[in-house]
C-alpha cells in the first residue's frame, strides 16, 4: 500500500535594523550585509537553505537618497544607486569578504540618508517602483532542470541609513519568492525495505513561466504571481535507490526543486518491486500520486518548504483455508439373501 502526506517548514529570516547615527568620514564605501553569518559553501543552485546568503552569489541593489534623518521612511527620493547599463536594473553587489559592496564601488553622500531595495540573483532584471514600493518582473522563467534552478529572493525596502563607518554595514533581509518541494521516501517496515527500488520520480505539469509583483509596503506580500504558463515535467530523481526504513530525500540535486508558486500537481514514481522469500521480481511499475495540501486545492505559496513523505509498504499475502466436506451418497438397499 502506498501512502502520501506532507509537512511544512517555514524558512527562517533575519530581521533588519536601521543605523541611526551619522559620522564624519571621507570616501566610505557603501557596504551591505544580507545575513548575519556568511555561508561557507559557494553553491547557489536550488534553494538557499537557512539564513546564510551564498558568498559566491551577487545581488542587485536600488538606492534612494533624500535629505532626511536616518531611520525616516520616504518614497520620493532621488535614485542614487542603479545599474548604468541599458537594462534599467539594480546595481550589482558582490562579496568582498565580510560584506557585499558594489562591483563598481558606491560611496555614502555627505548629507541626507539612503534607503535600499535589493533582489537576487543579480542576473535577473527586476524593476522596483519607489513610489508604491513594488517589485515586478514580466515573463519570469524558472528552469525545469533541477541542476539549473535558483532561489529568487527579494528584500523589503530598508529604513533609511546615514553615512556609516568602515566597520558598519547596512542589513538586508531577503525573502523567498518561490516554493521549495522536497520528496522523501521511507519503507514502512523491514520487509518493505527489501522490496522497493526507485528508478525515476517526475513532478508533472509544473508551470515554469509567470509574471511577478510583490508589494513591500506592509511587509512582503506575494499574491501577485500571475499568468503561470509553459508547463514542464521536472525529473527529481533518475537512477537506482533502494527504499530503506530511514526517511531519505530522493533527489539527484539537493535543494533542487524550487518552483514558481502555483496549484499543486501530481508525481509519477517508477519503481521495481523485488521478490522476497522466494517470490519473483516484478517488471518496472509506474504509479501516480497527487501532491496535495490540506484542504485539497490549496496552491503552493512562496517561502514554504513542502516535504512530501512517500511511504512504501507491503500487504502480506494471507490465506483463509476451508475444506469442502464430503458429499454423502446413499445407495439403494441390497438384500443379501437374494444374492445367495
Amino acid at each position: 500500500m502506498k501512502k502520501i502526506f506532507y509537512t511544512l517548514l517555514a524558512v527562517a529570516a533575519i530581521a533588519s535594523c536601521a543605523k541611526t547615527s551619522e559620522v564624519e568620514s571621507d570616501g566610505i564605501e557603501i557596504k551591505l550585509a544580507p545575513i548575519t553569518k556568511m555561508q561557507t559553501k559557494a553553491n547557489f543552485l536550488g534553494a538557499v537553505d537557512g539564513n546564510a546568503y551564498p558568498t559566491a552569489e551577487n545581488f542587485d541593489v536600488y538606492g534612494y537618497w533624500k535629505e532626511v534623518e536616518a531611520g525616516d521612511t520616504f518614497t520620493d527620493g532621488l535614485l542614487y544607486i542603479q545599474s548604468d547599463d541599458a537594462q534599467n536594473s539594480g546595481a550589482e553587489f558582490t562579496n568582498k569578504g565580510e560584506y557585499w559592496g558594489g562591483v563598481k564601488p558606491y560611496f555614502w553622500p555627505k548629507v541626507g540618508s539612503l534607503r535600499f531595495a535589493a533582489y537576487s540573483p543579480s542576473h535577473l532584471n527586476v524593476q522596483h517602483s519607489q513610489a508604491n514600493d513594488v517589485y515586478s518582473i514580466s515573463n519570469y522563467e524558472q528552469p525545469s532542470e533541477t541542476d539549473k534552478t535558483f532561489d529568487f529572493l527579494v528584500a523589503p525596502t530598508t529604513p533609511s541609513y546615514s553615512m556609516m563607518t568602515e566597520a558598519e554595514k547596512v542589513t538586508l533581509d531577503f525573502k523567498h519568492a518561490l516554493s521549495w518541494i522536497t520528496l522523501k521516501v521511507k519503507a514502512q517496515d523491514a520487509y518493505a525495505a527489501q522490496a522497493f527500488e526507485i528508478k525515476k520520480i517526475t513532478i508533472n505539469n509544473v508551470n515554469t513561466k509567470a509574471d511577478f509583483t510583490a508589494s513591500m509596503t506592509d511587509g512582503i506580500q506575494y499574491e501577485e504571481w500571475k499568468n503561470q504558463s509553459n508547463p514542464a515535467s521536472i525529473v527529481v530523481f533518475e537512477g537506482s535507490q533502494m527504499v530503506t526504513e530511514t526517511l531519505t530525500d530522493i533527489e539527484n540535486t539537493a535543494r533542487g526543486t524550487v518552483i514558481i508558486p502555483q496549484n499543486t500537481t501530481d508525481v509519477t514514481i517508477e519503481f521495481v518491486q523485488h521478490g522476497i522469500n522466494g517470490t519473483a521480481t516484478l517488471p518496472t511499475t509506474s504509479l501516480n500520486l497527487k501532491l496535495d495540501l490540506q484542504p485539497q486545492g490549496t496552491p503552493w505559496v512562496p517561502g514554504k518548504h513542502y516535504n512530501y513523505k512517500l511511504i512504501f509498504g507491503l500487504k502480506e499475502i494471507l490465506i483463509k483455508p476451508t475444506v469442502t466436506d464430503w458429499t454423502e451418497v446413499d445407495l439403494d438397499e441390497t438384500n443379501i439373501d437374494e444374492l445367495m
